[in-house]
């Protein structure tokens, strides 16, 4: 009775109008609980970013001219990035955490680099997200330049003005640290500050201001946390990287065998290779518009002491070697587990099947797209629900994050769900569900054990989220691979393609819409029409079908 539950359907199998309907109220009741806990188990996603891009480079750029430094010359390149805030959470729980983020600790900023070919000189100024004030500062000055050589006492007085002209109450802060070092041509002086009566448990709050000569070169407001919560962190974490490792080895080992499967069905002729070819394709656009997309945090991480054009035409070779080689990779797990599947009379492309018989085309599509679409919002409802259960019974623990800065920080960060969510969703369905139940079930006879080993691999390959204990994201992943792989069993890899791609894009796209920025806000409503991008390659299907006729 239990294995039947995992027997994969006919390609003749469609769902009952009652099945169809049950998935759609699914759907709904998921994508209702994930709005409602949404914010009690990852509040950090409603971070209300006031400040737009184009204000923080006009910031930065007056923060420059008021310090008397020239950036004309310079090119920018600006990312968004956030802060870490395990130790506040840990100590002061989520509620007070965000109240501290949002006033005394600056979390969100707009980093803009300022750099020069060939130059090390440069200048680094990142921008409170949330109100637009400068918060750190960094001038990359080699040793060797030239500067003044003033006394401690010039220099400290500096450091005060500079430090009051950004409204800091120097009254309320304590000199902690202050030393010199001389270079050849000039004397750099540093201190730090730490702000009195002000303590979270045993952190501090200190301000760091460094001159060069007899001007600024560094401005930094930092937590002091003590070194043992790092170590305690570091303790964590590594157990997480060690289970991901083991699996991924694992995984690699049974990738690997899709060389041998292939070569042995060339021989009997089954393998379709046109189908293999496309899928395989397809990655290397998607890897180009990415790498189109990202270029704001390409030249914010480029070396100023290398050409130009040498770091992009180096990157672009091995973004493409990059492509190949995974596309190659899809290529091989998607001949072979497609080929194994139907020497197995497992599922493989059900609705690319459907297309040859038009009137089972479109009750076949109805399903695929229905259940596709709707487990794609259950998994957002089972996820806020597993973790809210998880850590009111204050077993499981989520520090804080803030997982999208790399969206934040494209050209259009409404193409970041059609590029990173189109990969994960080929690769991994095609590995794990396509190409892994089919392995698996020829070595054990057994679709239910295939499908619940799969599961554990993909699953427990995740351990290195940032989620203690360290096995949680394995359980909850577990559950919904186990999912996954029955779905596919019935209804084909493209409902679980679709699910996994829909999942990914109006997750994303969530938090653009809380973003409070109409930029971003506009992006998150094009992120929701591109979950309906898997309407369109079947579209166009049926059309070409039709033409042969």
């Amino acid at each position: 009775m239990f294995g039947k539950i995992f027997n994969p359907a006919p390609l003749e199998y469609t769902p009952s109008r009652r099945i169809i309907v049950t998935w759609i109220l699914a759907g709904i009741f998921g994508l209702l609980a994930y709005a409602f806990f949404n914010e009690k188990i990852f509040p950090l996603l409603n971070v209300n970013i006031r400040v737009a891009p184009e204000r923080a480079i006009a910031t930065a750029d007056d923060f420059l001219k008021r310090e008397e430094f020239s950036s004309s010359e310079y090119e920018r390149a600006v990312v968004f990035s956030s802060c870490s805030t395990e130790y506040l959470q840990e100590k002061m729980g989520i509620t007070k955490t965000i109240a501290l983020l949002q006033k005394d600790i600056p979390c969100w900023s707009w980093d803009v680099r300022y750099f020069r070919e060939l130059q090390p000189e440069g200048f680094y100024v990142s921008v409170d997200a949330l109100n637009g004030a400068v918060k750190n500062f960094y001038h990359t000055l080699p040793e060797s330049t030239e500067g003044k050589k003033i006394s401690e006492n010039e220099a400290k007085t500096l450091a005060e003005g500079i430090l009051k002209r950004q409204n800091y109450d120097m009254a309320q802060y304590e000199l902690k640290t202050n030393s010199h070092k001389d270079l050849p041509k000039r004397r750099d002086y540093f201190f730090e500050w730490e702000k009195k009566n002000y303590k979270i448990a045993d952190a501090t709050l200190r301000v760091m201001l460094q001159i060069h000569g007899d001007r600024l070169g560094m401005l930094l407001k930092y937590l002091e946390i003590p070194e043992k919560f790092y170590r305690d962190m570091t303790h964590k974490t590594t157990v997480g990287i060690i289970i991901t490792l083991i699996f991924s080895a694992a995984i690699g080992i049974v990738a690997l065998a899709s060389l041998f499967i292939l070569l042995i069905q060339c021989k009997y002729g089954s393998v379709r290779w046109r189908l293999a070819i496309i899928f395989g394709a397809l990655l290397l656009p998607i890897r180009f518009l990415n790498f189109y997309n990202t270029l704001p945090s390409f030249w914010y991480s480029y070396p100023d002491t290398t050409y130009k054009a040498i770091y992009f035409w180096i990157s672009a070779v091995s973004l493409c070697l990059g492509g190949v080689f995974t596309g190659g990779f899809i290529f091989l797990i998607c001949a072979a587990g497609e080929s194994l599947s139907r020497k197995l009379n497992l599922p493989g492309f059900y609705l690319l099947e459907a297309l040859k018989e038009p009137r089972k085309f479109s009750n076949k599509i109805i399903s695929i797209y229905t259940i596709g679409y709707s487990f794609a919002f259950c998994m957002m409802g089972y996820e806020v629900l597993f973790y809210f259960l998880g850590t009111q019974w204050k077993h499981v623990w989520i520090p804080l994050s803030f997982s999208y800065s790399g969206m934040l920080s494209s050209k259009m960060p409404f193409l970041e769900p059609l590029t990173v969510g189109t990969s994960a969703a080929l690769l991994e369905e095609f590995l794990f569900r396509l190409y892994m139940i089919a392995l698996f079930t020829k070595l054990f006879k057994r679709p239910w054990l295939s499908v619940v080993l799969q599961a554990v691999l993909w699953a427990f390959a995740h351990s290195n989220y940032a989620i203690y204990p360290n096995f949680t994201r394995g359980i909850e992943l577990t559950i919904v691979g186990i999912a996954l792989g029955m779905i596919y069993l019935k209804c084909g890899i493209e409902t679980t393609v679709i699910a996994h791609y829909v999942y990914n894009a109006v997750t994303a796209g969530w938090l653009l819409f809380q973003s409070g920025n109409y930029y971003f806000v506009s992006s998150g409503v094009l992120v929701l029409l591109l979950v309906f991008i898997p309407i369109l390659p079947v579209y166009l299907s049926k059309r070409y079908a039709k033409s042969r006729k």
